[in-house]
């Protein structure tokens, strides 16, 4: 259980840096109806990409 919640943050992270469409086609996501435009998506997935950047950065 400790070791668990040891690697939720971790787990996030990963999430984070593994592209949407990898994740989604291990499995289906149930917001595929409502996905935002594909330039908006690489956006957002740039600005979350940064953020993880910056926070991995602090945490060294």
């Amino acid at each position: 259980m400790k070791l668990d919640r040891l690697f939720t943050p971790f787990r996030r992270l990963l999430a984070r840096l593994i592209p949407p469409g990898k994740a989604r086609a291990a499995q289906p996501s149930r917001k595929t109806q409502s996905r935002p435009a594909p330039q908006q998506a690489a956006r957002e997935a740039a600005k979350r990409a940064r953020k993880a950047a910056r926070i991995s950065r602090r945490s060294r």
